[in-house]
């Protein structure tokens, strides 16, 4: 990046993109009935960067043998992802690097693969100069000059409402890159889903629903953060009802039942999660320590593991 870089001038630049992008997910005509609507609520969210700071930096052990092959021990999340990779960079066939796996210090998705965001290619190259094993540990300030970050984004949120006040149109349009695409590389023909997950394949019942992303690549390196998608993505859609609930006159907890009707799961967690926490109370209400309260709601859903999965987890 450049000397000047500014996380907030970028952060500006994407929330200024009013483009309608490529379509991840559409379901009825959401752009024409959001032309066509008396009541429209319209919203920009924004995600930030963020490292990962796991407990455990990263390191690398490399020895290369007599025969010419190579050991790495090295924390990753995918051995045959970087078995690929450093044998494609440093010359050897995949038969010659034995990567070994240590366990890891809580990474969620730290050490997939990150182009220029490990040590092991240090350590392979000390190596071999060295004709010696070599151990590679990165400082924590190391570590957070060349962390895999979460992407920044932004959303733009539409929603319309029908005459009772319920969601009848909701848009959401991304601007920023996806964690897949900036390890695979950018494929204008396609969305990346880690980049839109969280708002797409969502359960509850909005008639006219549009989810697209203008991609704009990311000048840090970027890579999986936790949930990937989900950790900003969810908390942009649950914010976008919440702002249409208000602005409809309803509840919100009982706007989500209402959207989720006929999804008994996802209705059964919903309804579990008020009971537990004693009984669903917007607020501001006085609970019996005579402190004033209010109380939030949100409720999220993944595919399992695969934009193809079709069993739910919600939480």
């Amino acid at each position: 990046m450049t000397a000047d870089f500014s996380t907030a001038e970028l952060s500006d630049r994407l929330a200024a993109i009013d483009a309608p992008g490529k379509e991840a997910e559409a379901t009825g005509d959401a752009r024409s009935v959001l032309a066509g609507a008396e009541t429209v609520v319209s919203a920009t969210y924004r995600s930030q960067y963020l490292h990962h700071a796991q407990l455990e930096p990263p390191s690398a052990l490399a020895r290369f043998n007599a025969d010419g092959s190579l050991d790495l021990w090295m924390p990753n999340q995918s051995p045959e992802m970087f078995r690929t990779e450093i044998a494609a960079e440093h010359g050897l066939d995949e038969a010659q690097i034995r990567i070994h796996s240590p366990l890891l210090g809580g990474f969620f998705g730290r050490h997939f693969l990150s182009k220029g965001a490990g040590a092991y290619h240090q350590a392979i190259y000390l190596a071999r100069a060295t004709g010696r094993p070599v151990k590679m540990i990165w400082s924590r300030e190391e570590e957070f000059l060349r962390d895999g970050m979460r992407p920044i984004a932004a959303v733009r949120m539409r929603g319309a409402l029908d005459a009772e006040g319920f969601p009848l149109a909701l848009e959401l349009v991304l601007a920023g890159e996806g964690a897949g695409e900036a390890r695979r590389g950018h494929d204008p023909g396609k969305v990346d889903y880690q980049a839109v997950e969280g708002l797409t394949d969502k359960p509850y019942a909005i008639p006219n629903v549009r989810i697209a992303q203008n991609y704009v690549e990311s000048p840090n390196i970027i890579a999986p953060w936790r949930s990937v998608g989900h950790s900003a993505n969810d908390f942009f859609y649950e914010a976008a009802l919440d702002e249409l609930a208000e602005a409809g006159g309803k509840d919100p907890y009982e706007l989500r039942l209402h959207l989720l009707r006929g999804n008994g799961r996802m209705t059964a967690l919903l309804e579990a999660a008020g009971e537990l926490s004693g009984g669903w109370k917007r607020g501001p209400f006085t609970a019996p320590d005579g402190s004033r309260r209010a109380r939030g709601v949100s409720a999220a859903a993944i595919r399992a593991f695969s934009p193809r999965a079709r069993s739910w987890r919600g939480w």
